[in-house]
């Protein structure tokens, strides 16, 4: 019965909103008739028989649209369905293979998506893990031609970088307030990624059609980073082992977009 109403009560309430008006009109109809005066009453609202129409009109209007937008929005599982099993799916995958590879503690493991937004190609962060609520760039997002992350998008090939104190705190007014910086980051990105000491940042390759005419497309990124001299130590000495892991990996993260 609720399927029943999501799908069809929107529609019936549009249906109905043109017909409360003219000189006889469903509100005559149910007995809500202009009286001598020429005014209509109909519960809070009242006035002559034109305006309250309208009114009615434009209630019914907003009101079936409203349902129809939330309706559609719960009954839309799929999306939600996709983002609930990649979040167990890299949770459970993550937490197996930190234990299997032993992976420093001190490492940080999140996925990015290439998105397409209004201000163009953006790399956003769909999943992480070993983030702290305190970590100020937990929910940052890149541009695909910023950062080492869109450098190893662009490359469609890993690339590990550790960062100098000139790359977060670069010196003079274009590579600090330009994106004239080794990164093309802005002000804003530059303070959330100040902790940051070294990266690995491996491609999600998404492969398209037959084999022998098939075809390669960069989808996103995973990253690795560290933000303690310790946890730079280890990825600088695993690049390799941990590239050809996270690259088998990404062949599946890559239908989880």
């Amino acid at each position: 019965m609720r399927a029943f109403f999501s799908r069809y009560l929107p529609s019936a309430i549009l249906a109905i909103a043109p017909l409360v008006t003219n000189d006889y009109s469903i509100l005559d109809l149910v007995g809500f008739s202009a009286d001598a005066n020429g005014t209509t009453r109909l519960g809070f609202i009242d006035g002559p028989k034109a305006e309250v129409e309208l009114t009615v009109r434009l209630i019914a209007t907003l009101a079936g649209i409203a349902l129809m937008l939330l309706f559609g929005w719960r009954d839309a599982p799929p999306a939600r369905t996709l983002e609930k099993f990649r979040r167990e799916y890299l949770n459970r995958t993550i937490k197996d293979w930190r234990r299997k590879t032993r992976l420093h503690r001190d490492i940080r493991v999140n996925v990015m998506f290439a998105k397409w937004t209004l201000s163009g190609l953006v790399l956003r962060i769909v999943w992480k893990e070993s983030f702290r609520a305190s970590d100020k760039d937990s929910s940052i997002a890149f541009w695909w031609w910023q950062g080492a992350c869109g450098k190893a998008y662009r490359k469609k090939d890993a690339v590990f970088v550790q960062l100098e104190p000139s790359d977060v705190a670069p010196v003079g007014w274009r590579a600090r307030w330009g994106c004239g910086n080794r990164f093309k980051l802005t002000p804003f990105q530059l303070r959330k990624t100040k902790a940051l000491k070294a990266v690995l940042c491996v491609p999600i390759i998404e492969k398209h059609g037959e084999d022998g005419v098939e075809s390669y497309r960069c989808v996103g990124v995973i990253n690795l980073d560290a933000t303690t001299d310790a946890g730079t130590k280890y990825l600088e000495g695993h690049v390799q082992k941990l590239t050809t892991a996270l690259a088998e990996h990404g062949t599946l993260i890559a239908k989880l977009r």
